[in-house]
């Protein structure tokens, strides 16, 4: 994990500021095994010389929910001291409440010495502070160098000679110095000594470093100021460790948000499966019962259209809250790209342009095909509609991804993963050169329910969705985009490297295909089997019961489960199938399912349930249940799997 291979040591804290893990990093400088610390506040670190000071500005910041930032003298587990320039960031919740802090501490006990021998002596302050990893510096008054180290050459690039009448201005990158002046402006010592500036230069290569500048002003008898003398520290590693922390932060706001989101999200599209399932299943039983010329036959046809987009919608939520179920197969993606490009060129307006580009050395991913169609299919008419009527094109991109893109990337997530997975990785792309989005959009476009279009035009969830199924695939996506310069999203998702696996025949499943099997409908000792059904939602036990008896069964429906446990005790021969929901108050349709067959051992028992994902087949096998039955279906598939369940008489 990125959070392990950051060289500075960060330490997570709960509220109370109890910590909770810390990184090898940290370890390594305090000599604390992580273990051993678990629980402990970081003022054990302190001792007899820790500033009383910095203790209470460190107390009274972070009793404020404040960012804290300063150096900090602590003491290592063998006793001995170390400097440590420390800081604290307060982490909340997506209402706003306080749950954890995050620290970032960095040894500066090399550069505290450093700078102590600046007041002990010249040569001494030279010495030290190269073996420190710094730089001296002399300016004129004009701020030219008139003296610099040799250890710049080692940290810049340039022989000292080479700079020698330059002012580090002319070593900035564009708009530094502006940033630097209005450092100037508030930080500049009224004896004219600078300290603690940071800023960026380029070295003769062309790389961007960051430096920490501490200089003071040289004076003649008369008090005259005749030159600058100062310090130059390489602070490049220290900032990029506090980029890596706050994306981090921003990371956990996000997950956290995103988590509440879809759980909120995920329950209510859950009970709204229910609703859709009764509509549908309705609509089926009316259309059965009036004529072919009847005119209430073009209003229920409406209804089912509406009540169908519903069920869409509701996958859609599912999806995002990724409690949708999911089949991770070993995949080659080039041909859902190719074809779902020619799908597009089929649905989309012919003024945009539909271009695929597969490399050919492309190896396959774990990935469930039709949500991977659903990224494109989601990502291109995104950037038609953004396009607003006006030609454009759309190009979907699919290579490996190369193993220096692991040293190049600016996101935290996708670097993680490429660390993760030596193996490499694969990386679909999907472009546009579109309007482009500015900063403010692109920090939103993945929230549930953000959309930029009209009431009515769109539900938000498009973006959202494509950020759930990346999750949902170990993988991760990045967007690029500049207003006036199109977008950029590119899908990372790790190389397959199982083997593929044997086919197995489709009986040996733990669940097989109910289509399979031999719908054979005769009951125990009747004409008709009998079903016990059981489901809280009187709409849905009213719905089930017409519907398999309209196809020669006799159903017993209860909507409370003693009731139906009665049922079984009084007569446990008579009934040839035990269907019941999953999700109920009171015994869910797994506990109901274990006592009836503690009743009757060999009794068929079946579950429904509009979310089927893995935890729920495993615990299923353990009560003995023979079949989960996904509701939302259609009432063909959905019939059709509970008469397979009734063993045929012979």
């Amino acid at each position: 994990m990125a959070f392990d291979a950051v060289s500075e040591g960060i330490v997570i804290t709960d509220s109370a500021q109890r910590i909770l893990q810390v990184n090898p990093a940290f370890e390594a400088i305090t000599g604390h095994r992580q273990q051993d610390i678990v629980g402990l506040s970081c003022a054990f670190l302190q001792g007899p010389l820790t500033s009383p000071e910095a203790r209470q500005a460190i107390s009274q910041t972070l009793a404020r929910h404040e960012v804290y930032s300063g150096e900090i003298l602590n003491y290592r587990k063998d006793g001995s001291t170390y400097w440590s320039d420390l800081s604290i960031s307060p982490l909340r919740d997506a209402n706003g409440q306080l749950t954890h802090f995050i620290g970032l501490m960095r040894d500066i006990s090399e550069r505290k010495r450093a700078e102590a021998e600046l007041i002990a002596g010249e040569m001494r302050f030279r010495d030290a502070a190269e073996a420190a990893g710094g730089y001296i510096l002399d300016m004129d008054t004009r701020f030219r160098y008139t003296f610099v180290s040799e250890r710049s050459k080692q940290l810049l690039g340039y022989p000292a000679d080479e700079l020698i009448g330059h002012t580090p201005a002319e070593f900035m990158p564009p708009g530094e110095i502006d940033r630097v002046n209005a450092w100037f402006e508030t930080n500049l010592q009224p004896d004219g000594s600078v300290r603690g500036l940071e800023h960026r230069i380029l070295t003769k290569s062309g790389q961007v470093r960051w430096l920490m500048v501490s200089r003071v002003p040289l004076r003649d008898r008369e008090g005259h100021v005749t030159g600058h003398r100062g310090t130059a520290f390489d602070i490049t590693d220290r900032k990029q460790a506090e980029a890596a922390r706050v994306e981090l932060e921003n990371q956990v706001r996000e997950s956290q948000k995103m988590e509440a989101i879809g759980t909120l999200a995920g329950g209510i599209a859950h009970d709204f499966n229910n609703i859709i399932a009764a509509i549908l299943g309705n609509v089926n039983l009316a259309r059965q019962d009036v004529s072919p010329a009847s005119p209430a036959l073009e209003s229920l046809d409406q209804i089912h259209k509406a009540a169908s987009r519903a069920r869409d919608l509701v996958r859609q939520i599912l999806s995002f809250s990724r409690r949708e179920q999911t089949q991770y197969k070993r995949t080659s993606l080039a041909p859902i790209a190719q074809d779902t490009g020619s799908m597009l060129r089929a649905l989309l307006p012919a003024r945009v342009a539909i271009e695929v580009e597969c490399a050919a050395d492309v190896p396959p991913v774990a990935a469930d095909a039709s949500q991977i169609q659903q990224v494109i299919i989601n990502l291109a008419t995104n950037a038609m509609q953004a396009m607003a009527g006006k030609p454009g094109r759309v190009h979907i991109g699919l290579e490996r991804a190369q193993p220096e893109e692991a040293h190049t990337a600016s996101h935290l997530a996708l670097r993680d993963l490429f660390q993760r997975h030596p193996e490499g990785l694969v990386r679909l792309g999907i472009s546009d050169n579109g309007p482009g989005m500015d900063k403010a959009m692109l920090g939103r476009i993945f929230e549930p329910f953000f959309t930029t279009k009209p009431v009515g035009e769109g539900t938000g969830l498009g973006l959202a969705v494509v950020h759930g199924i990346a999750q949902g695939h170990q993988g991760v996506i990045t967007v690029d985009s500049q207003v006036g310069a199109g977008t950029r999203f590119d899908l990372y998702l790790p190389v397959d490297t199982e083997a593929p696996a044997e086919a197995t025949p489709a009986n040996s499943a733990a669940y097989a295909n109910p289509a399979r099997r031999s719908p054979g409908i005769e009951g125990s000792g009747t004409t008709k089997p009998h079903i016990v059904y059981v489901d809280d939602d009187e709409a849905l036990t009213f719905l089930v019961k017409r519907l398999l008896e309209r196809r020669g069964m006799r159903v017993s429906a209860h909507q409370d489960q003693e009731e139906a446990l009665k049922a079984v005790i009084d007569d446990p021969a008579g009934i040839d199938l035990f269907l019941t929901d999953y999700n109920m108050p009171g015994l869910s349709g797994l506990d109901l399912a274990r006592r009836v067959r503690a009743i009757r051992a060999d009794l068929p028992v079946g579950i429904a349930s509009g979310f089927i994902d893995e935890t729920l087949s495993a615990e299923a096998v353990g009560a003995g249940v023979q079949s989960l039955i996904f509701k939302a279906t259609s009432v063909d598939e959905f019939c059709g799997s509970i008469e397979a369940l009734l063993v045929p008489k012979t």
